[in-house]
């Protein structure tokens, strides 16, 4: 199997988890948006580095030494 055969393999097999992750966090920003409007700015700060780094040790995780 080519390289391109292998990401597209990666990609179906991954996608459900994708989608769900997207729709959950879609979900909860509706559901709080009228609630946690003045904290936003510090939920924002906080998660959004933590997403950065969880996402950069996962692609690492992906490439051999």
């Amino acid at each position: 199997m080519g390289k391109l055969g292998l990401i597209g393999r990666e990609l179906r097999n991954h996608s459900p988890f994708t989608m769900i992750g997207a729709a959950t966090g879609i979900l909860f920003m509706l559901a709080g948006q009228r609630w946690f409007h003045e904290q936003a700015e510090g939920l924002f700060s906080i998660f959004h580095p933590l997403h950065v780094v969880l996402s950069a040790m996962v692609t690492a995780a992906l490439f051999k030494v």
